[in-house]
């Protein structure tokens, strides 16, 4: 029997007309819940600590190890009668968490680090059923169990290995690790070892009450292939429905309500099948959810409408169930004391363990090791089907059932502050880091977050993205864009795509900012997704241009972002001139430029996006010309580093110019050639790029590795261009006009460079740099667009730019 099948029949029990007294007691307990964990936890958030152990503690308090002592309480308030409905409640609410987590899931991500996740959650989990074996007879003894001892040793095993993915989700992101890769990985080894322990737990009950009778037991396979037969066909059908659904509002942000609970209607009643049939209903909400899909209106309004009551309802009572049900004072007996602090403490050295040396064979640091170990050691919804499968089939006695049930309470009570110490300790090193886009390998994920006003820039940026994403050697790229928002008369809201605080109050077209502009900017994402297959994800701020950078950099270290993508504040107009947006907007980008804690590009778009960039299986016809000006520097490493990527894509075709001073062509060997670079012309000379050079060794070094891994195999062209003046450096440029559709540079030299001497005394963009504010200048080309980038600023040179 399931859990929940337990709570339903309990419900259909109750006399006449009680029902809604019960109700009302399960509403007032919810309510004092959620209270008093609110009030927790602005204690203790001020300790680092997830709000997850403020409401374990809520339920602590309010169960029989405090209030529950007092008469007038119990009687009114904890009524061990009525905790069925809290539990049945509990069940409800997690049904529709594993339907959100699944929604919210990054398919791409979790297949992809796949071998990693099964490898953390398999160290932790045999090393903790190792440390079980070992302290099974101890336990058997102390706790009293009137079963076998091999039973016994097994319900242990998968009390020590378990892990509950909604606590696991719920304190990385309030960590601020949800989009590290530690915190990613932490949650896709979670999932891991839920499926293993939900597929052990089936098994197991599978076989248990059926030896000895195999017609039973072909019953009951015939009722899995039966179950699995329909959670297919129920997966088709949704598919088919939310496919129709997202067709007919197809120019609208949300579907309609009535689809939407339609959609939840189907999800609860395939839920509550499979427990009807006998089996647990987290892994069909999680496949349903998992299987949604992603583009369109559906999937936004399902995560709309599910993720305040999650975030503000069901995960609070989800957390306080457990300690609701624990009773402290039942550790005053010495044996019970003694078997629950050895369950704790192994319990965490063998997670901790067996997930470190992992984590060590992975070359993941020690300390991101320790994180992932307590992370993955907290306990939830499986420990508690066990404990009450087992106490039902007079494994233990009420007293050791309770005993346990605080090993739940204490492993997780655990984990949260110990990570978070970890995290507060090594923040520094948890912390996101800018290294340069110089210092990302080409199959390190590529993080970027896009910029835009309006739907103006959307297609600029889509090219941008695809571009970026490259098709080879196993390159990757996750996509954030950014919809800013000037704010007028209403408050400051930032909200991202999947996982807002969704604290509004309608759920139409029209309840955030932007009106029509969002309605376009969501359906070209889902245009985007379905024509490339890259998944954009989107975040709208809501605030003034004086503060707006603020939240463009905070987005960029929650994302840990490698480069953040601003719209210059200009725009072409059908001349081909160039005009001016809106008064701030060029303000924004020299704060972002300032104070952001990565590369930063600055793009001016001059019809980039006009065309498609995606390849068809068909062809390759290359569709994009782009060519970076290398002049020195670590601005212009950072250009070169990005158009690396962007050399993979089979629609585009890189050109590296690279200008030096004319008074070195007189000291270098031209004696050797290459053959991907063009041909030779009397100012165009083929050099050898490891021969000395005035600039510094670090271009050299960068240039070379460049040489290497794009040049020689034909990926990108190199050309080496000898002037000497800033005149002869805009002749050279001026003679490539046309030729490109995207021009990237650097936007700082190091120290005065006689290449640009002269430049800058008609500069009217100064966060351009000098020869960027030329490449933007109407005067200068009507076409190709360009992309200036600049590498994160140290504290040093932030403070420096703030009092220059």
């Amino acid at each position: 029997m399931s859990e929940t099948q337990g709570f339903t029949q309990e419900l259909h029990c109750t006399d006449d007309g009680s029902e809604y007294g019960d109700l009302l007691h399960l509403i007032m307990r919810m309510a004092i819940v959620i209270s008093i964990s609110h009030v927790l936890h602005l204690f203790l958030q001020r300790l680092g600590q997830p709000s997850a152990i403020a409401q374990i503690l809520a339920g602590i308090i309010v169960g029989p190890s405090v209030l529950g002592h007092i008469p007038q309480w119990r009687e009114r308030v904890f009524d061990p009668d009525k905790s069925h409905l809290m539990g049945a409640g509990m069940m409800i609410g997690r049904m529709v968490l594993m339907f959100l987590i699944g929604i919210e899931m990054d398919v791409e991500y979790l297949w992809r680090t796949a071998n990693r996740a099964m490898l953390v959650a398999g160290g932790g989990c045999f090393s903790s059923i190792f440390l079980a074996a070992v302290l099974t007879t101890f336990l058997h003894a102390n706790l009293g169990s009137s079963s076998g001892t091999i039973l016994f040793g097994c319900t242990i095993a998968l009390l020590f290995a378990n892990t509950a993915t909604p606590v696991v989700v719920r304190i990385a992101a309030e960590l601020k690790l949800a989009h590290s890769e530690i915190g990613r990985l932490a949650i896709s080894a979670a999932l891991v070892n839920d499926m293993f322990c939900l597929l052990v737990l089936s098994i197991a009950s599978f076989t248990a009450s059926e030896t000895g009778h195999k017609q039973k037991l072909h019953h009951k396979l015939a009722g899995t292939a039966v179950m699995i037969t329909m959670l297919a066909t129920v997966i088709g059908v949704m598919r088919l429905f939310v496919s129709s659904m997202n067709r007919r509002f197809l120019r609208r942000r949300l579907v309609g309500n009535w689809h939407a609970v339609g959609v939840l209607a189907v999800v609860l009643g395939m839920s509550s099948l499979t427990e009807m049939m006998g089996y647990n209903n987290m892994m069909a909400c999680f496949i349903l959810g998992l299987f949604f899909p992603r583009e369109g209106g559906a999937a936004r309004t399902m995560v709309d409408w599910l993720t305040y009551p999650v975030n503000n309802f069901i995960l609070p009572i989800y957390f306080a169930y457990a300690g609701f049900h624990t009773n402290l004072l039942a550790l005053g007996d010495a044996k019970l004391a003694t078997a629950v602090a050895a369950i704790v403490i192994l319990s965490t050295v063998g997670k901790v363990a067996g997930t470190v040396m992992v984590t060590g064979l992975l070359d993941i640091p020690t300390h991101e090791g320790l994180v992932l170990g307590f992370l993955l050691n907290v306990k939830g919804h499986v420990h508690l089907i066990v404990l009450n499968v087992a106490k039902k089939i007079g494994m233990w006695n009420y007293t050791a059932y309770t005993a346990l049930l605080m090993t739940l309470v204490l492993n997780t009570l655990l984990a949260g502050p110990v990570a978070a110490a970890i995290v507060s300790i090594r923040r520094r090193a948890l912390h996101y880091r800018a290294m340069g886009l110089q210092h990302h390998q080409l199959k390190t994920e590529l993080r970027m977050l896009t910029c835009i006003h309006g739907p103006r820039e959307m297609t600029t940026m889509f090219s941008l993205i695809e571009m970026s994403s490259g098709t080879a050697f196993g390159s990757s790229i996750t996509a954030f864009m950014m919809h800013l928002v000037e704010l007028t008369q209403r408050v400051t809201t930032t909200m991202l795509y999947h996982e807002g605080d969704d604290d509004s109050d309608s759920h139409d077209d029209d309840w955030e900012y932007g009106g029509d502009d969002s309605r376009r900017i969501h359906h070209a994402t889902d245009a985007f997704w379905r024509e490339t297959g890259l998944k954009v994800r989107l975040i709208t701020t809501v605030s003034s241009f004086t503060s707006m950078h603020e939240d463009v950099c905070n987005a960029a270290e929650d994302m840990r972002a490698a480069i953040i993508v601003m719209p210059f504040h200009k725009h072409q107009r059908i001349d081909g001139k160039m005009q001016a947006g809106k008064e701030g907007i060029q303000a924004l980008n020299e704060k972002v430029l300032r104070r952001a804690p990565c590369t930063v590009g600055i793009l001016v778009d001059r019809g980039l996006g006009s065309g498609a960039t995606h390849a068809s299986k068909e062809t390759t016809e290359l569709q994009h010309c782009v060519v970076v000006l290398f002049f020195g520097g670590a601005d212009d490493r950072e250009a070169l580093a990005l158009a690396g990527r962007i050399a993979t894509h089979p629609c585009v075709s890189l050109t590296v110019v690279r200008f030096l001073p004319a008074s070195s062509m007189k000291q270098e060997d031209t004696g050797i050639k290459e053959e991907n670079a063009s041909p030779s012309t009397e100012e165009e000379v083929r050099m050898p790029i490891s021969e000395p050079d005035c600039r510094r060794d670090e271009d050299e070094s960068f240039l070379q590795k460049f040489h290497e891994r794009f040049v020689e195999p034909g990926v990108a062209t190199y050309v080496e261009k000898y002037v000497e003046d800033g005149a002869q450096t805009v002749t050279e440029i001026c003679s490539m006009v046309g030729s490109y559709s995207l021009f990237m540079v650097g936007k700082e030299r190091e120290g005065p460079s006689p290449l640009t001497v002269g430049l800058s005394d008609w500069e009217e963009c100064p966060e351009l740099g000098v020869i960027g504010d030329l490449l933007a200048s109407s005067d200068f080309m009507l076409h190709g667009s360009v992309l200036v980038l600049q590498r994160g600023r140290t504290k040093k040179e932030d403070l420096v730019d703030e009092f220059m």
